[in-house]
Order: C-alpha cells, then sequence, then structure tokens
C-alpha cells in the first residue's frame, strides 16, 4: 500500500478542489465553471451569496460546476437522511424526554382550575369581539375580588433554555393587580419571595406598567424588573425567554421590554406540577376587573421525573 499523498505533491488545480477558499460574492458570481473548488467562504454579502457562510459546489457528470450549496442548508425533516436532517418522528422520539410543547390552542374552561374569591363575577368565553374568542375572568365589583387560572400539568426544568408565548389583554391599569407565569401564586396566596419563577406582574406598587418578576430560589431573592409597557396594551403576543443564570426577557408583539438581572435569574429547579402556568386579576377598589386570554404555549425541558 502506498503512503497518504500530502497536499505539496499535488497540482494547483487539485489543491484548489481540496481547500477551502475564501472569495468575494463577486468573485464566486464570475468564478469560471472549470474552476474546481473545495469549499469557499464567502467575505460579502452580494450577488446571491451571504457573508460569512460557506459553500460547497454542485458539480456535473463532466466536473462542470453548476452552482454553489450552502454546507449548512435549509431542510424539513421530511425524510430519513443527511439532506433533509433526519426524519421528524426520529427527532422526537431521540427528544421526548428533553423538550416538551405545551400548548393551550383551543381553549376549554374545563381545561383550567379557577381559584379565589369573585362573588358576582365570573369565568368563561367572551365572543363579543368578531371572530375572536377568549377565555374572560371577571373579577365582580367588590374590593378584592380576585381570580386565577390555573394550567395544572408536568414539572418544567428551570436549568434550561424555557419560554412562554402567550395572548391576553386587561381591562384597567390601576385599581388592579395581575400576574402571570410560571411557579408564580396564585392573586389570592401570599407571595413566595423565594420559590423559583419566572413571570410578570402589575399593581399600584409598580406603577401602571408591567414588571418581570424572577426568584433563582434563594431567601427574598424575589426581584421585580421595571418596564415600560402599559398594562393594558391592546391585546399581543406577550413573550418571555428564559436563558438559566442570564435572564428572563419580556417582549410584547416582538419587541423586547426588559430583562431580568442575572442576580435574580433562575439557574436549576423546576416548577410544582400546580404551577406550570398561571395568570389571574385582583380587583383593589369596587370596579370590577377583567382579564381576556386568547391562548398561546410553553417551549421548556421536562423535570427528570415529569
Amino acid at each position: 500500500m502506498g503512503g497518504l499523498i500530502g497536499l505539496e505533491s499535488l497540482s494547483p488545480e487539485k489543491r484548489n478542489a481540496s481547500a477551502c477558499v475564501s472569495l468575494t460574492s463577486l468573485e464566486m458570481a464570475n468564478l469560471p465553471n472549470t474552476t474546481q473548488v473545495g469549499l469557499v467562504h464567502c467575505l460579502d454579502t452580494g450577488n446571491g451569496y451571504t457573508k460569512d457562510v460557506i459553500y460547497k459546489p454542485i458539480y456535473d457528470t463532466s466536473y462542470l460546476r453548476t452552482g454553489f450549496m450552502p454546507v449548512v442548508q435549509a431542510h424539513d425533516h421530511s425524510a430519513d437522511d443527511d439532506v433533509n436532517g433526519g426524519s421528524l418522528v426520529n427527532i422526537y422520539y431521540a427528544n421526548g424526554d428533553k423538550a416538551v410543547l405545551i400548548d393551550y390552542y383551543k381553549l376549554n374552561t374545563s381545561e383550567f382550575r379557577f381559584f379565589g374569591s369573585y362573588s358576582g363575577g365570573s369565568v368563561g368565553f367572551d365572543d363579543s369581539e368578531g371572530n375572536t374568542t377568549y377565555v374572560m375572568m371577571f373579577t365582580g365589583n367588590t374590593t378584592g375580588n380576585n381570580i386565577t387560572l390555573q394550567g395544572d400539568g408536568i414539572r418544567l426544568s428551570f436549568a434550561a433554555k424555557m419560554r412562554y408565548d402567550m395572548r391576553f389583554k386587561l381591562s384597567h391599569n390601576n385599581g388592579i393587580s395581575v400576574r402571570a407565569g410560571i411557579n408564580i401564586d396564585r392573586l389570592d396566596q401570599t407571595v413566595n419571595t423565594t420559590r423559583v419563577q419566572i413571570g410578570q406582574e402589575g399593581c399600584a406598587g409598580h406603577g401602571t406598567s408591567w414588571v418581570i418578576i424572577t426568584s433563582n430560589g434563594n431567601s427574598g431573592n424575589r426581584t421585580a424588573t421595571q418596564t415600560l409597557l402599559s398594562l393594558t396594551s391592546a391585546v399581543d403576543l406577550y413573550t418571555m425567554k428564559f436563558l438559566p443564570s442570564i435572564e428572563a426577557r419580556l417582549y410584547f408583539g416582538g419587541v423586547s421590554q426588559a430583562a431580568s438581572p442575572s442576580g435574580a435569574t433562575p439557574s436549576s429547579g423546576n416548577s410544582d406540577t400546580d404551577k406550570q402556568w398561571r395568570m389571574g386579576v385582583w380587583t383593589t377598589d369596587p370596579t370590577g376587573k377583567k382579564m381576556w386570554f386568547q391562548g398561546g404555549h410553553q417551549i421548556a425541558k421536562p423535570h427528570s421525573g415529569f
């Protein structure tokens, strides 16, 4: 058997065909199709190519180059091969205990539990806005009345990335207390300042805007981070993106509002099964308050024992 062939023994043409070269987008566009290259690192964006993307050449049976293809390309997991990224069922099968999507798309009040004191108030559907259905929570007109929607489920790990995307709105930004999030307290409970949690809150003490609430699990660590987002903003998507020990960042309509400080951001622990998702409203005066929930979802890593 012969020895390995070193690059120094190859012709210049074969070296080009074996190497990764750096070219501008214009040079890539003008490169003769008879010139063979291995991989190409694009130096700028233009002429149909993107800066810092690595491209592989496509050759026909005569070794004439017919184009370039990104090494990392879009794929839809429709087949169990490298080009399509592996079948979707295999991805689910391999990661069923590593990530879950918990949806609240088909709203049904019987799927939730409701807590609090809301004599004269109600829980039900509101479809008074054309082609839109909400679960509506109405406190009634008695000071101190409150309602919390609770989505029971599994334990979610705070040692991994987590997010929620939920659509809801409020009737008022004063005379009200409101809370939504993961592993948070109900409105009719004393606030636990230690339990690991992420969410958002509004009350008189925070003005008329949302704050981000987080706790890393240490005693008294619960922290409120102010945003400038009004409690009565029109219904849109509230998104909380959580990165362990780094931040819990609140978005509204896709726009970042604020983020928790790292010192008050969880890095371990898990939610309780009765705190997978909670949201609720409290009236602090004799005017009834409403909270409308249009649905959404959570993405998280489940606790190893669910």
